[in-house]
Parts: structure tokens; C-alpha cells; sequence
């Protein structure tokens, strides 16, 4: 027998050539498929974040949206290996999709690439670098008398009576709105006086049902302010509230997908 032949037949740590195979197939780095960590991501979610099921099911199906994608695309699923790149064909594959869509999704992604960072598996987020899509500028539509008349008949109260009939007839901005005070208003409530941009004023007239509205509005106010429209805080309403208030007054007018 050469020893010098079966000296080298065992490894360093005194395996054989049979054990050093072993060894070596068993240090191989395991598989991350996808779709088995989306599974695991979900029930993360559900149990310990306790996410929504509604949440939880429209993280399944952008998740399986995006696997289906990669698959079909002929990229890697095994999630150490997909990149930026791949994110960004992705989302530009749903560019007929809603804007929303897309960027629900985009987050979907994110979370669960979040989730794999900080279970060790992944060293980053390849959704950071993604391109989001910018949401087109949207063309304002004035409603006709119609509508306006739904949206003033939807209106619970005088003061959302007269922060309505403003906006429709005398054409303030929501800033211009927003930022009224009570001494911007005629004695008589037939006008108001506006600082618009670049602090130009104006004095607008008010027909009879803005004004009068206006008048119902002041005399049941109850707090000191001396801001026109305030809210639950007595403070000027932020741009989130005012656009709940009119989202609101949009859906009980029957007018929430008209484009107003």
C-alpha cells in the first residue's frame, strides 16, 4: 500500500474521502425559494404583527402576483438572488395597472423583503432602489349646478354648508380656505376678503347662500378662535382632514367616483 497515497485520502480534520463528502454537502448554503418565505412572512404578519386578514390576503396576492411574474419571466425566485433589477421590470410590468396597484404592491414587496433582512437572509431591500411611478397630474372638473346642489344637500351642518358653498362660489383654494379669519368677513356676511399668493388680497362678494350660511355658520360657533373653520382641536384644519371632510361629502352626495 503507498501511505503517501492514503495519507492524502484523509482530510485535515481526520475525515475520510467519503466523510469530507459529506461534510462538503452538508456546508452548502440552503435554498430560499419565494413562495416557501412568503408563506412564513405571512403567518409573521397574522401572529405576531397582527396584521388584518384583509391586509394579510392583499400581501398574498401582490406576493403571488410578483412570483407568478418572475417565473414567467424566467428570473430567479430564490429571493437572495433577486435584485433591484428584477423589482423594477416587475413594476413596470403593471404599468397599466392603477397607480394605487402598483404602489400597494411595491410596499407588499418591501415588507417582505424587510422581514427576510431582518431574519438574516437577505443583506438589503432591493425594493430601495426601485423607480416608483410618479401619479399623473390630475385635470380638475368643475361640477355642474346639479352636482353642486347634491354636494350642498349632503352637507350636515352649517359650518360644512359654508366651507362648501365657498369653495363652489367664490373660488377660494383650500389654503386660502384653511387660513380665513373671522375678521375676513364682512359685518354682514356678503363678503370676504382673501390673501391668496404671493400675498395678494382680494374682496370677494358673496351671493345670498354663501353668505347666509356664512351668517349661520358665526352665529353658532363656540369657540375663541379667531380662525374662520377649525377643528375638533380648535386649531386650523390640516390638508388630511379637509380632504376626508369633502371625500365624505362626495359619498353621501352619491358623487365619489364623478372626478370632482
Amino acid at each position: 500500500m503507498d501511505i503517501n497515497r492514503g495519507l492524502v485520502s484523509l482530510t485535515v480534520t481526520g475525515h475520510t474521502d467519503g466523510d469530507a463528502h459529506q461534510y462538503c454537502s452538508d456546508s452548502r448554503q440552503p435554498t430560499y425559494e419565494l413562495s416557501e418565505l412568503v408563506e412564513q412572512f405571512l403567518a409573521y404578519m397574522l401572529s405576531y404583527r397582527q396584521a388584518s386578514p384583509l391586509t394579510v390576503e392583499a400581501y398574498r396576492r401582490d406576493l403571488r402576483r410578483l412570483a407568478e411574474f418572475l417565473r414567467g419571466s424566467r428570473l430567479p425566485t430564490e429571493v437572495r438572488e433577486i435584485d433591484t433589477r428584477h423589482i423594477q421590470a416587475f413594476a413596470i410590468s403593471m404599468s397599466e395597472l392603477a397607480l394605487a396597484t402598483i404602489r400597494r404592491a411595491l410596499n407588499a414587496i418591501s415588507s417582505f423583503f424587510g422581514y427576510l433582512m431582518r431574519t438574516g437572509i437577505v443583506n438589503d431591500n432591493p425594493v430601495n432602489s426601485v423607480v416608483k411611478p410618479k401619479a399623473k397630474p390630475r385635470k380638475l372638473r368643475m361640477p355642474p349646478t346639479t352636482e353642486c346642489r347634491r354636494m350642498v344637500a349632503a352637507c350636515k351642518d352649517s359650518r360644512s354648508r359654508a366651507m362648501l358653498l365657498l369653495l363652489l362660489t367664490a373660488g377660494l383654494r383650500r389654503a386660502e380656505l384653511l387660513d380665513l379669519r373671522t375678521g375676513d368677513v364682512a359685518a354682514d356676511s356678503s363678503e370676504v376678503t382673501v390673501v391668496g399668493k404671493d400675498d395678494k388680497t382680494r374682496t370677494i362678494p358673496l351671493p345670498d347662500q354663501t353668505s347666509q350660511a356664512l351668517h349661520e355658520h358665526l352665529a353658532q360657533r363656540d369657540d375663541q378662535s379667531d380662525l374662520l373653520f377649525t377643528n375638533q382641536a380648535v386649531n386650523r384644519v390640516g390638508n388630511t382632514t379637509f380632504a376626508r371632510w369633502f371625500r365624505r361629502i362626495l359619498r353621501r352626495a352619491g358623487l365619489e367616483d364623478s372626478g370632482i
